[in-house]
């Protein structure tokens, strides 16, 4: 039908993909941490930088006091906190795709819909 409808408007059809989960292996899981911990190093070291970026432009500001420096500062300063809201990620990151999702045996939600006689009937069996 796609086809169809694609020469009618003189267009190429749309081409679908299937895509497949895959399954990560141990190999894949040692170079996933060591991507994590380099990405973490790299963003501690610019976060670093950028400490001491944000200190000398607050000195030269202070001492000019021009108004182009301050905005300098301002923007040094946002990208310091971007560095270190990056840090935190790599550890969401890392606590995500490390997680052991196979031993999962609690119960997160459960609903239940029925009076509550048929309910104490159920907790009666158990």
């Amino acid at each position: 039908m796609t086809h169809n409808i694609a020469k009618a408007l003189n267009m190429n059809p749309i081409q679908t993909i299937d895509v497949t989960p895959r399954e990560v292996d141990t190999h894949t899981n040692d170079q996933l941490n060591m991507d994590l911990e380099n990405a973490r190093r790299d963003i501690k070291e610019i976060a670093e930088i950028g400490m001491q970026a944000v200190a000398e432009a607050a000195s030269l500001a202070s001492q000019s006091q021009h108004d182009k420096l301050y905005m300098a500062l301002s923007s040094v300063m946002k990208s310091t906190l971007e560095a270190n809201r990056e840090l935190l990620d790599v550890h969401r990151s890392r606590q995500e795709l490390t997680r052991d999702t196979g031993n999962d045996s609690g119960v997160t939600n459960n609903l239940f819909i029925g009076s509550t006689a048929d309910l104490l009937a159920l907790l009666e069996k158990k």
